[in-house]
């Protein structure tokens, strides 16, 4: 995580913050390019400020990478277990 502070992962308010940028990232990736998605973007759709933003991501590179880090998490793990049975 970034900015000044790194926010409770565990805390209820940050889990939901994170949710409504993943979903608001997730429904712009839908609607246009990457390359065309801005904080600002992001950001109203979550109805969140740029500063909550930044508390938790750099910028939405780091969001991606985010996303992308979690997935790839899931399904290994289900592979994992998948493997196990």
């Amino acid at each position: 995580m970034s900015g000044e502070f790194s926010p409770n992962p565990n805390d209820p308010r940050v889990i939901r913050t994170r949710q409504l940028i993943q979903d608001a990232f997730f429904y712009h990736l839908n609607k246009k390019d990457f390359s065309a998605i801005t904080v600002q973007d992001i950001t109203q759709k979550a109805t969140i400020n740029r500063a909550t933003f930044y508390a938790h991501f750099a910028d939405k590179y780091e969001l991606l990478e985010s996303v992308l880090s979690y997935a790839f998490q899931e399904y290994v793990l289900k592979q994992i277990n998948v493997g196990a049975h």
